[in-house]
């Protein structure tokens, strides 16, 4: 069988009272049939898995609220999964457990090895849906539009159950429901999002982030600094850097001099002079010894956020290496050695179909492999996240920093001020030339600092201002390209409809004679917007003709997701109780041998699951039956007795 992707398969379901099994059946791709008498428990299987793969469940039957938890082992996209939920009666928006293995293994597994999820994302974690989308390799749909979007609300579009009227083709859904929101999950599920559209707003969102993260660390270096970036890049900071050092020599030469020929004052006046030149600077050594711990602080900031922005800088490079790495594997395969790369030996090729590795041996489980490469991508998400908020909070105290510093400075050079005021009053000029010449050498010191760092800075600032360029390049590309491929959105959509309804009119006109307007179909015009689907523009018909209608519709979907691989609807499929409104026997009858035809035809991994009281003698074979044949003495959920091999029912 051929896999399309997105593809999701149950293959179990475990439910669980306290220790004791309740229920527990192994699924298979293609065709599966629960049966059994009315009020057996067949909808509360069914309900079970829509619960178990995310929707919300909010009205139990009794014996399923009696239980503790669902397990459901699922293939996304060929991969071992197991999912689980707690069952909560009147709690919708319950979240999940993930365990990336199958049911066996996750029964067995350490509490560490699962991962839980809740049903509504933050800023801070994902929700359970956004995990599954992304392992199902669902596109992001970005916008208000869908902002609302779940695991429920995809699988209102895979699941027909016998609460839904006829009419409708989504799911009921008690609380507040928008047409927009309906039409972008049918858009979504139809692939109107083309995989090369996917791929280049997967790309393009990369390249947005390594784009915001490059203009990110200019601004924050920019701003731990204080300086514009046409300062920060001065061509001749080396020159400036020399000609200050010069300027230091000479101004210590000259200090030398000074001190040497400076003539005292007399006693009294030298005294009181010192005395209130004391007060002065010691002021002055108060505030330069505060300037140089806040500038150090700064400087420590600046440094701290440059390993950051290379930190930074790097995890987004492993994200898009991590990316570049499931593609090369996607289209090139994994690769084979022949021949050992150290001593050139020839390698003994494994069993044909083991999962060991050719050249080391160990085990190499693709599934494992990519079950790790996600999971590496989710931390390096975290990490960036985590990684930015600190960016922030240096940027922060950065400001501060410099804003004090501008007030210590201004205060400094308010008591130098004074110093120098105070000097013309009592020192002789050799010594006020001497207090000018300290000053200066202390503003060119710093002046020296600022320099070195802004030397140390600059080749971080000119590989950063390199990629942001690159990446605008990039990304103005990338947008254009997009921009294209939406103007081709229209044109899918009209193909993805088209192969629907011709589905749809095709299952119709083999229905038995009925109804008149089926079998006559000429059109069926699908409107997710308004949740119908209208056959020659009529949508009234009897109550068994609306069930039979609404089944066709989403049997047509999955069989027009089988033909075209652009579609996003999982191929999976869920019918309960295809004999409702009053259906006949022979009707449904007619119905499930439709489905069992065009199961059995596809050459493509889908499942169909779907329950019946009334089973076609055509269809009672094991290939297609999941457990017993159901009744009221013997129902779907059951508990062991206590210390024996009886069973009962739960209700």
């Amino acid at each position: 069988m051929t896999l399309y992707k997105p593809t999701l398969i149950l293959k179990s379901l475990l439910l669980k009272k306290g220790t004791q099994v309740a229920y527990e059946a192994k699924f298979h791709a293609g065709l599966n049939v629960i049966r059994g008498q009315n009020g057996s428990g067949k909808s509360t299987i069914t309900e079970l898995i829509f619960y178990a793969l995310g929707g919300e469940m909010t009205d139990w039957k009794r014996p399923a609220e009696s239980c503790d938890f669902v397990y459901a082992e699922v293939e996304v996209n060929g991969k071992a999964t197991t999912l689980c939920r707690e069952i909560t009666p009147g709690n919708a928006s319950t979240g999940m457990e993930i365990f990336w293995g199958s049911l066996e293994d996750a029964l067995t597994a350490q509490r560490q090895e699962w991962q839980r999820y809740p049903y509504r994302g933050s800023a801070n974690k994902e929700s359970f849906s956004q995990i599954i989308f992304k392992a199902l390799g669902f596109p992001q749909v970005r916008g208000e539009e869908t902002s609302n979007i779940t695991m429920n609300q995809v699988l209102r579009l895979m699941y027909a159950d016998q609460l839904t009227p006829g009419a409708r083709i989504f799911k009921l859904q008690e609380k507040w429901d928008s047409g927009l929101l309906r039409q972008t999950v049918g858009d979504l599920l139809c692939g109107v999002y083309d995989d090369h559209l996917y791929e280049a707003r997967l790309s393009l969102n990369q390249k947005r982030k390594i784009l915001e993260v490059a203009v990110a660390q200019l601004r924050n270096i920019f701003h731990v600094l204080g300086r514009a970036e046409q300062d920060a890049m001065a061509p001749d900071l080396e020159q400036q850097a020399l000609s200050i050092s010069q300027e230091l020599a000479r101004l210590h030469d000259q200090l030398s001099v000074y001190k040497n020929t400076a003539t005292l004052i007399d006693g009294r006046a030298a005294s009181k002079a010192k005395s209130v030149e004391t007060k002065y600077v010691s002021d002055i050594a108060g505030l330069s010894e505060t300037i140089l711990k806040l500038s150090t602080e700064r400087d420590e900031i600046a440094m701290d956020t440059l390993d950051s922005v290379q930190f930074l800088a790097e995890l987004n490079r492993r994200l898009v290496a991590i990316k570049d790495s499931e593609n090369t594997e996607s289209y090139l395969g994994q690769v084979k050695f022949n021949q050992c790369p150290c001593c050139m030996a020839t390698i003994k090729p494994s069993v044909e179909g083991s999962s060991v590795c050719e050249l080391c041996k160990g085990d190499s489980n693709e599934s494992d492999r990519k079950i790790n490469i996600f999971r590496m991508r989710n931390e390096l998400e975290t990490q960036i996240r985590e990684s930015e908020k600190i960016m922030v909070l240096r940027k922060s105290r950065a400001q501060a920093l410099i804003s004090e510093l501008t007030d210590l400075n201004d205060r400094r050079n308010e008591a130098y001020r004074k110093l120098k005021g105070f000097s013309k009053q009592w020192p002789t000029e050799t010594e006020l030339l001497i207090d000018n010449a300290n000053v200066q050498i202390g503003k060119l010191k710093q002046e020296l600092v600022s320099l070195r760092e802004k030397q140390k800075l600059q080749e971080m600032i000119k590989r950063l201002q390199d990629e942001r360029d690159a990446m605008n390049a990039e990304v103005t590309k990338l947008e254009d390209f997009i921009k294209a491929r939406e103007n081709l959105q229209v044109a899918l959509r009209e193909e993805a409809y088209k192969e629907i309804e011709k589905y749809v009119i095709e299952i119709l006109h083999q229905d038995l004679k009925r109804q008149d307007d089926f079998s006559n179909a000429t059109s069926a015009s699908i409107d997710f917007d308004g949740n119908s689907i209208l056959v020659n523009g009529i949508k009234t018909f009897s109550a068994s003709s609306l069930v039979l209608l609404k089944n066709a519709f989403h049997l047509a979907f999955i069989l027009a997701s089988t033909k075209k691989d652009f579609f996003r609807y999982p191929r999976l499929l869920i019918l309960d109780g295809i004999e409702d409104g009053g259906m006949e026997e022979l009707r449904s009858h007619n119905f499930q041998e439709i489905i069992q035809r065009y199961s059995d035809s596809l050459a493509i991994t889908h499942q169909i699951i779907f329950t019946t009281a009334k089973l076609s003698p055509k269809l009672n074979d094991d290939k297609y039956l999941i457990g017993p044949e159901y009744s009221t003495a013997n129902r779907t959920l059951r508990i062991p007795v206590r210390g024996g091999e009886a069973h009962q029912p739960i209700a």
